[in-house]
């Protein structure tokens, strides 16, 4: 069971790194961004790559988990080439029609905002990064499918390069605005196109397949709602702040989310892309209940201990960034938002059981209710505790979401977690956390000292409690008495990335 553990954990660690060099460049690049832009711009900047997001995720149909499921269902096997083909066709023409719908009412959405000569450069660059967003989705995908983490890994390398090297151009050498970041973001995505498109090709069938392409689409379509009801959560936030308050605080904010989002870049995405074609090929084989219920138990520990270090080193981490103290407010919220995504880690394993069963539209419903259910808390909040309240309305609508998840899940699919130890941990974290801020110091080496100290003692209090299984301690002291230098360490790594090394 373990050496199936490890598979998802070194398989993770690929798409770790590939899904950083895709996040990464917000991170990296936030020393400019915050230099360059005013708070008030960096929040619009927030707006449209958000709403970029937004938009492919939405019309690519639910066809990112269709791939997924009949590339690796064995009745569907030996036509995956030509099925993927008419995946991938449809979708390369909705891209276009999309492109062209959104520059023909380019003015019309612009004048959508208090200041429409602000956002209708802005609008048209987002049309076209939204186009290739859809196509690139499809064939990151199709890689996840083919359990290909490599190519995964070397498309958002060179994506990250682009975004990288063509934001320094235009923002620092060329003088543009947003504008610049948003041209840097779509060479970005193209040169990611490029760099994917050897191994897919090499993957399809010129051949058209009406009745599984409905079959696919009859699967994707009910996810829409679902995919709509996931981005509400994670962005209809920006708008109702904009909204309800300024441009401002919708800056203070976006800090906050690209701070937290390495908790997502780092290890929900990575889980998230490795769990579901594993999930899939064990699906109804000996012991599947068991081993859904130990993915939940490890992905614990992974998600606890770096959102308790966002959270203690907040202030640290938006300090390092901004000396100029415009964004301190930001760290305020951190802490909140990096609570929220041990939940959404949470509810990608709970959910299973309503995606191996085929329940598409369940998942559907449920996340648009909780949707609306953060709609109504940021209205509520907001006006109350201000752009905190944005962040507490995620926290709670992320923890309603992991439950309802797991309720429908063991309806459909019968499988349980080891509910003591999760929440045992949950809890314990949270006290580690108020811990470690009660003394504030005033020195930064002593709070860096102390709060560091907190974070090493989660992990090793979990070792000498119940969390881990006597066998589970015996495979963890062995890899640990086989490391005698930093050499072996990094031999460790490769040996689970290249599979000769696994846990028994």
């Amino acid at each position: 069971m373990l050496d199936k553990i490890t598979k998802i954990f070194k398989t993770s660690l690929i798409y770790g790194l590939s899904n950083m060099f895709a996040k990464a460049a917000g991170v990296l690049l936030l020393p400019i961004h915050l230099q360059y832009f005013t708070v008030e711009e960096y929040g619009r900047l927030g707006l449209m790559l958000i709403s970029a997001m937004f938009i492919s995720s939405v019309l690519i149909s639910g066809q990112n988990q269709a791939i997924i499921r009949f590339s690796n269902i064995p009745e569907y096997v030996s036509r995956r080439k030509s099925y993927f083909f008419s995946v991938f066709f449809v979708i390369g023409l909705w891209s276009i029609l999309l492109v062209a719908i959104l520059l023909f009412f380019q003015e019309a959405l612009a004048s959508l905002f208090p200041q429409p000569e602000n956002y209708r450069e802005p609008i048209k660059l987002t049309a076209y990064l939204t186009g290739i967003m859809m196509l690139n989705n499809v064939l990151t995908n199709k890689l996840r499918a083919d359990e290909n983490p490599v190519m995964f890994f070397w498309g958002g390398f060179v994506k990250l390069l682009g975004i990288i090297g063509g934001t320094v151009w235009f923002v620092i050498y060329a003088g543009w605005n947003i504008e610049g970041v948003l041209l840097a973001t779509i060479i970005g995505e193209v040169a990611a196109f490029f760099v994917m498109l050897p191994p897919i090709i090499k993957a399809i069938r010129i051949k058209f397949e009406s009745e599984l392409l409905k079959e696919s689409f009859k699967f994707g379509l009910p996810l829409i709602f679902s995919v709509i009801a996931l981005n509400f959560l994670v962005g209809i936030d920006r708008y109702i702040i904009q909204y309800l308050t300024d441009e401002y605080q919708l800056g203070l904010y976006e800090l906050a989310y690209r701070i937290t989002g390495t908790i997502n870049m780092f290890v929900v995405m990575p889980l998230n892309l490795t769990i579901f074609p594993v999930a899939y090929k064990i699906y109804k084989k000996d012991n599947d209940r068991y081993y859904y219920s130990k993915m939940m138990t490890f992905a614990m520990i992974l998600m606890v201990l770096p959102t308790l270090a966002v959270a203690l080193f907040g202030q640290e981490i938006v300090w390092i960034f901004d000396r100029s103290t415009n964004y301190y407010e930001a760290a305020e919220i951190v802490p909140y938002l990096a609570s929220s995504y041990v939940f959404v880690g949470m509810t990608i394993i709970a959910a299973l059981g309503m995606y191996l069963t085929g329940k598409t539209k369940t998942v559907a419903v449920v996340n648009f209710l909780v949707s609306l259910l953060n709609v109504v808390l940021n209205f509520a909040l907001i006006p109350v505790i201000g752009v905190k309240g944005a962040a507490v309305a995620t926290v709670i609508s992320y923890i309603v979401l992991y439950k309802v998840s797991y309720l429908y899940s063991r309806k459909f699919y019968g499988f349980s977690f080891e509910f003591r130890k999760i929440y045992s941990l949950l809890a314990f974290t949270v006290l580690l956390y108020f811990i470690g801020i009660l003394p504030g110091f005033d020195n930064i080496y002593l709070n860096t000292i102390y709060k560091s100290g907190i974070i090493i003692f989660l992990p090793i209090s979990l070792f000498f409690t119940g969390y881990f299984a006597p066998h589970e301690k015996e495979a963890i002291l062995k890899i640990l008495k086989s490391l005698k230098s930093p050499a072996d360490l990094v031999n460790l790594v490769k040996g689970f990335i290249s599979g000769d090394i696994n846990i028994k």
